[in-house]
């Protein structure tokens, strides 16, 4: 039961952190301040606990399910540990900008939003994954 839920919580935890601070390393580069915490950290109040819990939800129900099936038999759907997980982060990407893209903002905004999302899901799968190798 601990290893279930050291599997659940450990690699989600660790994945969104390294996605926030990245996210935060990248906009202190590129503006020079992190005036965005002032003014989202209403945002991050509510968004960073739902995050978490959904992350969690979907780390118990799909993740260690489909981590079990690479452990057997090291193929999913046909696919090896890195195609099938840059599919994962292709389509997150592509979801993620659907729901973030400003369509008034026009295509430099849909390529940032879409070049955004793959970073942060390459970066939460790469740790969250290897995280999980770690601790089996």
């Amino acid at each position: 039961m601990k290893k279930i839920i050291a599997k659940t919580t450990i690699p989600v935890l660790i994945g969104i952190f390294n996605v926030l601070f990245l996210l935060f390393v990248v906009d202190y580069a590129i503006y020079g301040n992190l005036d965005f915490l002032t003014k989202d950290m209403v945002l991050l109040k509510f968004f960073l606990p739902i995050s978490i819990a959904g992350a969690v939800i979907v780390q118990y129900i799909i993740v260690l399910p489909v981590w079990k099936r690479f452990a057997e038999n090291n193929k999913v759907i046909g696919l090896t540990i890195i195609p099938f997980t840059t599919l994962v982060c292709l389509l997150g990407g592509i979801v993620f900008t659907y729901l973030f893209w400003e369509r008034d903002l026009g295509i430099g905004e849909l390529l940032a939003v879409f070049l955004t999302g793959q970073i942060a899901f390459a970066i939460y799968w790469s740790s969250n994954l290897m995280l999980l190798k770690r601790l089996d």
